[in-house]
Formats: structure tokens, sequence, C-alpha cells
């Protein structure tokens, strides 16, 4: 078995988990949520992608970001359909991708990383007082900043900004939505890591 095609296979069955945590949080909550349906399947597709992309660095070392994916493919997916980032997918992503960096010598990197990335968006969430954007966001930020390191995660989440600016925009202009509105903006986080994975390279 090739590294692409295993990173694949473990994208796919992490991504099962995460969805199975995903949808027993919404249950408990009272919060519907399938996780796989039209809208989602191109986001799956995109991070199962930059998922084998990053196998060209050997699946062991791409092991945290693999699994980053998977989760961040889920959280995006849970936040379109229901407007909700569960814990249960973030924290214990977290986890496993520190204990993934960790077995690898890439401890501190993971750790940084997801100071910097959470930090970042608990900071935003503070001055705009939780309007526009949650904690569930930070806690997402946090899971992808473990896996890509403080440099690299920031990078994604400037880029993550930069296309939900772009996307809100005409909408706003247009008042068709208020400033205040809340952005779902885990698909755009999503969207950051695929494109720093693919583009930039984010193995350490």
């Amino acid at each position: 078995m090739s590294d692409y095609t295993f990173a694949a296979f473990i994208f796919f069955c992490a991504a099962s988990i995460f969805s199975a945590a995903a949808f027993s949080a919404g249950t408990d909550s009272g919060i519907e949520v399938s996780i796989v349906d039209m809208r989602t399947v191109p986001l799956f597709i995109a991070c199962a992608v930059a998922a084998a992309a990053a196998a060209s660095h050997g699946v062991m070392n791409a092991l945290p970001v693999v699994i980053a994916l998977a989760a961040i493919a889920v959280c995006a997916a849970s936040d379109i359909q229901s407007g909700y980032v569960f814990d249960r997918v973030t924290v214990t992503g977290t986890v496993v991708i520190v204990v993934a960096a960790a077995a690898n010598g890439g401890a501190l990197f993971a750790g940084l990383g997801a100071l910097f990335a959470g930090g970042a968006i608990v900071a935003l969430w503070a001055l705009t007082h939780g309007r526009g954007i949650g904690l569930g966001d930070a806690k997402l930020a946090a899971l992808a900043g473990a896996a890509l390191g403080p440099e690299t995660a920031l990078c994604a989440l400037g880029a993550a900004f930069v296309m939900g600016a772009a996307a809100v925009m005409p909408a706003l202009l247009k008042r068709r939505i208020e400033r205040t509105s809340t952005l779902r903006f885990g698909p755009y986080i999503a969207a950051g890591v695929v494109a720093c994975v693919l583009f930039r390279g984010v193995i350490r």
C-alpha cells in the first residue's frame, strides 16, 4: 500500500470516527446533523486530496495533518448544517494530534501551533464580545494549529478571513445580511488549511 493510499485510508477512518462523535454530540444536544450531504461532499473531497498530498512527506510525518484534516472536514460540515462545531470533535481531535506529533518529536511544535491559532481567535472573540465568531471556531483553530504549527496556522487563518470576507462582502453591500450577523467560519478555516497544505507544505 502506497503512502498516498494509506493516508487516504487513515483520513476516511478518522473522518468516520469524528462524524460519529459529531452526530452523537448533536443528538445529545437536540441538534440535527447528518455530516455528509450534497453541500459537504466537495469539502470532504478537498480535505482528502490535501491529506493525500501531505503524504508526499511520508505518512507517519504527515499523520497529525491527516488526522486534523479529517476532524476539520467534520467540523466544517457540522457548521454548515447546524451552525455548531462540537467539542467532542475539536477537543478529542486536538489531543490525538498532539499525541501523534509528540510520537514524532513534535510536541512543542503542536502545542505552540494550538496556542497561537486558538489564541488568535479567542482574542478576536473577546474584542468583538462574541459577535461574528464563536469559541467553537477558536477550538477548531487550535486543532488546526496543533497540526500546522504556529506560522502556517496563522497563514491558514489569514487565508480563511480573506475568503470569508470575500464571500460575505457582496451580501453586506446589498444589505442582505446585518453587520452583526454570525459567520459560519468553520468552512473557511477548512479552506485555509487545505490551501496551506496544498500550496505551502506544513510537515515539520
